[in-house]
């Protein structure tokens, strides 16, 4: 049993001496909108995907960053840190000196 990349291999030698030889066919516009339609037309299998352990690791590593960046939001404001608070108490403190500070937050 040939591996993927093997087969990638094939494939690419296949597409290229494809490539090559296209001046030796002519295609009718036709047959382009044709072949254009029928693969449109296909049905894409299914994600077959049973437990959460099934799914792929860039979906599982997604979903913990997500999870952890609300946890550490719901955690800052309710101990309100964080350079937003600081930002806004600066304000609300000092106005004037908020505008010539400004440059000093991101």
């Amino acid at each position: 049993m040939k591996t993927q990349d093997e087969k990638i291999i094939i494939i690419e030698n296949a597409l290229k001496y494809a490539h090559n030889k296209w001046r030796l066919f002519s295609v009718r516009p036709e047959w382009e909108r044709e072949v254009i339609s029928h693969i449109l037309t296909l049905d894409s299998v299914p994600l077959q995907i049973n437990t959460l352990w099934d799914t792929p690791v860039i979906w599982r590593t997604a979903a913990a960053v997500c999870i952890s960046a609300l946890i550490f939001m719901v955690c800052s404001l309710i101990t309100n840190i964080g350079p937003e608070y600081e930002a806004a108490r600066f304000l609300l403190e000092d106005p004037m000196g908020f505008i010539f500070a400004q440059p000093l937050f991101p």
